[in-house]
């Protein structure tokens, strides 16, 4: 555990833990249906958590003039 008031601000905090019960879920989703789930860049820009996610969906979508 750490302590929350020894954390840099601003920052993100995310629980690993349930981003990948999450991301289970839509591998399940996909699998049962064939249906591609992408992340949605703009929406979720964690890069560090690119790698895990790509374990779990089938590609990222992003959308901006270039």
């Amino acid at each position: 555990m750490f302590d929350v008031k020894k954390v840099p601000t601003p920052c993100y905090i995310v629980d690993e833990s349930a981003l990948i019960r999450n991301l289970e879920i839509l591998r399940g989703v996909s699998q049962r249906t064939g249906a591609k789930i992408l992340l949605a860049q703009k929406a979720f820009s964690c890069y560090h958590l690119y790698p895990l996610i790509g374990e779990y969906l089938s590609g990222t979508a992003c959308s901006g003039l270039y």
